[in-house]
């Protein structure tokens, strides 16, 4: 098989590239820069022109998703392992869920924010494709794929939208049920989705088990998720609390 149309599977020793050599940070370079400017234009539009930026993005990235599983049939290489329910997967869900949402939902941007970004940003910078050639199909389809998922919650913020953990407290219990769920599949189907049964693909994931064992990492992955919400949502609320106390404080005077 042509280079061009193999997967990370059956990739061809000696092929790929390393982390952040020269190719890859020019990825990540343009990558940024797209949405910066994506963010950038969001914030100059009205509110149709916003609606139809979420729109097409999120037709985009199904798109996407779509065009990815057509591939790996169509070239006799689809596996269990790409059944559409990886975490980055789920973001892309999330994003068409608000993106054709007629009303103002705060959590599922708060979800776009705390799924998709923090996932997205992971992949690109430890990419698994890292072993095809910069020119495959499947490399160039998950560069663009994760640079959307970034895009998408950037350009949210830019445009106003302030994540806060009120956006996405209720959505603990679901959360935790559908990793339950996907926990259960993993073990029934021999796969990782979610990263939670092993995260063999996942190299500084996978040595936690080493770490504390398969049962111990089911403990310790929720554990690191709740410290990168923390991180991720702890300065909005910082901001919007020095502001508030702004504000009192003017009022008394």
């Amino acid at each position: 098989m042509d280079p061009f149309w193999r997967t990370v599977e059956n990739a061809l020793p000696g092929m790929g590239w390393d982390l952040f050599s020269a190719g890859h940070l020019t990825w990540l370079l343009a990558g940024a820069a797209a949405c910066a400017l994506a963010g950038l234009a969001y914030n100059h539009m009205g509110e149709y022109g916003r609606r139809i930026f979420r729109m097409v993005l999120a037709i985009l990235i199904i798109e996407n998703l779509v065009s990815d599983q057509i591939f790996l049939a169509v070239t006799g290489q689809y596996t269990l392992d790409h059944i559409p329910l990886h975490m980055c997967c789920f973001g892309g869900y999330l994003i068409v869920a608000h993106a054709f949402m007629t009303k103002k939902n705060d959590m599922l941007a708060g979800l776009t924010y705390a799924v998709s970004l923090p996932g997205a940003v992971l992949a690109l910078a430890t990419p698994n494709w890292s072993v095809l050639p910069y020119w495959n199909f499947s490399g160039i389809q998950s560069f663009l794929y994760h640079i959307m998922l970034i895009m998408y919650p950037v350009a949210l913020i830019c445009g106003g939208y302030r994540p806060s953990f009120a956006h996405i407290r209720r959505t603990v219990i679901p959360i935790l049920l559908c990793i339950a769920a996907i926990f259960g599949l993993n073990k029934l189907l021999g796969t990782d989705f979610l990263f939670i049964n092993g995260a063999k693909t996942v190299p500084w994931l996978h040595s936690l088990t080493k770490i504390f064992g398969d049962i111990g990492y089911i403990w310790v992955f929720p554990v690191i998720i709740a410290l990168l919400w923390t991180i991720m949502f702890l300065p909005f609320y910082l901001i919007s609390r020095s502001k508030t106390r702004a504000r009192s404080s003017t009022v008394n005077v």
